[in-house]
C-alpha cells in the first residue's frame, strides 16, 4: 500500500506540475502582451507577498501532519479528530489575521506603487481579491490536506487542484479573448478557488464518512512545535520572495516583469523537486518511525540518488535552453529588456542547490527537528535578505539572487553537521561524486550553450531539441550510474517492477 499511494502521489504531481509548467509559460506571455509589463509585475509581486503571509498556514498544516503520523499508523480515529479539531480553530484564527495583513500591505502598496498606468484603488484591489482567495486555504482547505497528506492520499488534493487551475486557465483565456478589464483575471482566479473548496468538502466528506469522532469541546489537541515550523516557513517563503519584492521596491514593477520570467523557470524546477519530496515524504516518515536503522539507512541512500540526479538533470537542460527560451518568449514584447544570461546563470545555480538543501530539510522535518530549521532559517535567511538587498542596489537587479544561493548552501551545510552528529543512520555515502556530478553536468551544459552550436528559431524547434538533450543528460546519468552507482539503479529499477507488478496483477484480478 505504502509503495502504490507513494506511485499515485508521484504520478499526481508530476503530472499537475507538467500541467502547471506548461500553462504557467503560455499564460504570462499573453498577459504581458495583453495588459503590459507593470500589471504583470504587479500580479507577481502580489502573489509573493500574500504567500508570504500565507506560509503562516502552511508551516501548521506541516505540523500537524507530522503529528498525525503514529494516529494515522494505529487507526487510531479519536486522535485524529483532536488534531483536525485544533487545526480547524487555529487556522480560523489565523485566517482572520492574514486577511487583516495582507489588506493592509495592500493599501501601503497601492500609495507606493501608484503611477499614470495603475491607481491607489486598482491596486489595493487587486491584493483584496488575492487576499480573499488566499484565505480560502485558512478557513476550507487546510484540514482537508492534512488529513488527505497524512493518509499518503495527496494524490487526492492535487486532482482537486487541477480541476481548479484548468477552471482559472479557461476563465483567463476567455477575459483576454473579450479584453476585458485586467482586475477580471483576479475574479477568475477567486472562482477557481470557491470551486475547488466544494470539491474538497465532498471528497473530505466521503473519505471521513463514520471515521472522524466527536471530540469533547473543552479537549484541545497541542501541536507540538507548530510556531517554529510556521515561523521557518515563514523564513523559507521570504527568502523565495525577497527577490520578487526587492526588484519591485527598487528598480520597478517593469524590471518585476523581467524577474517573474526567470523565476517562472526556477519556480517549476523547485516545483518538481518539491512534488518528488512530497510523494515521498509521509511513505519515509511512516518508514523512519517502524522500521530499523539499516533499513533506513538504506531507502535514504537511495532517495539522496534520486535527489542528486534530478537536481543535475533539472539544472542541466536549464542551463543549455534558458536563454534560447528566454529569447523566443520575449519576442514581441516593448519595453524593457528581457536578456539577461548572469540572472539565467544564478537560476541554475539555484536549482542545483535547492535539489541538495530540500533533501535534508525533510529528513530534519520528519525527525520533529522544527526548532532547529527555525532558528537556521530566521538567522541565515535574515542574511540572505540583506545580501540580496544589498547586491541589488550596488549591482543590479540580476544579482538580487545572490543572497539566496548564500542561503541555501550554509543552511544545508549545517543542515548536514547535525543530522550526522545526532542521527546514528545518517552518513554522506558517495556524497562527494554526486556533487561533483551535480556541478560538472550544468557547467557543461552551459559551456555547450554558449558555442551557438544549434541556432533555434521556433518553438518546435525549441522542444525538439530540449526532448533530444534531456535524454542526452538521462544517458550520461544512467552511465554514471553503471559505473559508479550501480546498486542504486537496480534497486530503483525493482521498485519501478514492483510497482507495475502491482497494478498488472491488479487488473488480472479485476
Amino acid at each position: 500500500m505504502r509503495s502504490k499511494n507513494a506511485f499515485y502521489n508521484l504520478i499526481a504531481s508530476l503530472g499537475f506540475e507538467l500541467f502547471i509548467f506548461v500553462m504557467g509559460l503560455i499564460i504570462p506571455r499573453f498577459v504581458i502582451l495583453s495588459y503590459g509589463d507593470e500589471v504583470n509585475g504587479l500580479t507577481q509581486t502580489i502573489n509573493r507577498l500574500l504567500s508570504l503571509i500565507k506560509l503562516i498556514q502552511a508551516g501548521a498544516v506541516g505540523a500537524s501532519i507530522y503529528q498525525m503520523y503514529k494516529p494515522v499508523a494505529e487507526d487510531d480515529y479519536y486522535t485524529q479528530s483532536s488534531i483536525l479539531k485544533s487545526s480547524k480553530k487555529f487556522f480560523n484564527k489565523t485566517g482572520a489575521i492574514y486577511l487583516s495583513i495582507a489588506l493592509s500591505v495592500g493599501l501601503a502598496y497601492g500609495f507606493y506603487l501608484q503611477d499614470a498606468n495603475l491607481s491607489v484603488f486598482e491596486i489595493f484591489l487587486s491584493f483584496a481579491i488575492l487576499a480573499l482567495n488566499g484565505s480560502l486555504s485558512f478557513f476550507f482547505t487546510s484540514r482537508y490536506d492534512i488529513y488527505f497528506s497524512a493518509h499518503q492520499k495527496r494524490y487526492v488534493m492535487l486532482i482537486i487542484s487541477f480541476i481548479e487551475r484548468a477552471t482559472y486557465y479557461a476563465l483567463l483565456i476567455f477575459i483576454m479573448v473579450q479584453d476585458l478589464p485586467f482586475m477580471a483575471m483576479y475574479f477568475a482566479l477567486l472562482t477557481a478557488g470557491l470551486l475547488s473548496v466544494a470539491v474538497n468538502a465532498i471528497l473530505f466528506k466521503r473519505a471521513t464518512k463514520n471515521k472522524l469522532q466527536k471530540v469533547d469541546e473543552n479537549e484541545t489537541f497541542i501541536i507540538k512545535d507548530r510556531k517554529y515550523l510556521m515561523m521557518s516557513s515563514i523564513g523559507n517563503e521570504s527568502i523565495t520572495a525577497a527577490p520578487t519584492v526587492l526588484v519591485t521596491t527598487f528598480v520597478g514593477l517593469a524590471y518585476s516583469s523581467v524577474f517573474a520570467v526567470y523565476s517562472m523557470i526556477f519556480v517549476s524546477m523547485k516545483t518538481i523537486i518539491n512534488s518528488v519530496q512530497l510523494s515521498i515524504s509521509s511513505i519515509f516518515g511512516n518508514l523512519v518511525a517502524t522500521s530499523k536503522d539499516e533499513k533506513i539507512a538504506r531507502v535514504f541512500n537511495l532517495v539522496t540518488f534520486v535527489f542528486f540526479m534530478l537536481g543535475a538533470l533539472l539544472a542541466s537542460c536549464s542551463a543549455f535552453l534558458f536563454m534560447p527560451f528566454i529569447k523566443l518568449y520575449t519576442a514581441g514584447f516593448i519595453g524593457v529588456n528581457y536578456v539577461w544570461p548572469i540572472l539565467s546563470i544564478f537560476v541554475v545555480v539555484y536549482i542545483a542547490l535547492f535539489s541538495v538543501y530540500i533533501l535534508y530539510a525533510f529528513v530534519s522535518n520528519i525527525y520533529g527537528l522544527f526548532k532547529l530549521n527555525c532558528k537556521i532559517t530566521l538567522s541565515v535567511g535574515l542574511v540572505g535578505v540583506i545580501v540580496s538587498a544589498l547586491c541589488t542596489w550596488l549591482f543590479g537587479m540580476p544579482y538580487v539572487m545572490v543572497g539566496v544561493l548564500l542561503y541555501y548552501v550554509i543552511s544545508s551545510i549545517v543542515l548536514m553537521g547535525y543530522l550526522k552528529k545526532n542521527i546514528a543512520w545518517f552518513n554522506f555515502k558517495k556524497l562527494i561524486r554526486r556533487i561533483l556530478l551535480l556541478i560538472a553536468l550544468p557547467t557543461a551544459s552551459y559551456i555547450l550553450s554558449t558555442l551557438n552550436l544549434i541556432t533555434v528559431s521556433g518553438w518546435m524547434q525549441w522542444f525538439v531539441v530540449a526532448l533530444i538533450f534531456a535524454l542526452a543528460v538521462m544517458v550520461v546519468i544512467i552511465v554514471y550510474g553503471l559505473i559508479f552507482e550501480i546498486q542504486e539503479l537496480k534497486s530503483l529499477i525493482a521498485y519501478a517492477k514492483t510497482i507495475l507488478g502491482r497494478k498488472k496483477k491488479v487488473k488480472k484480478d479485476a
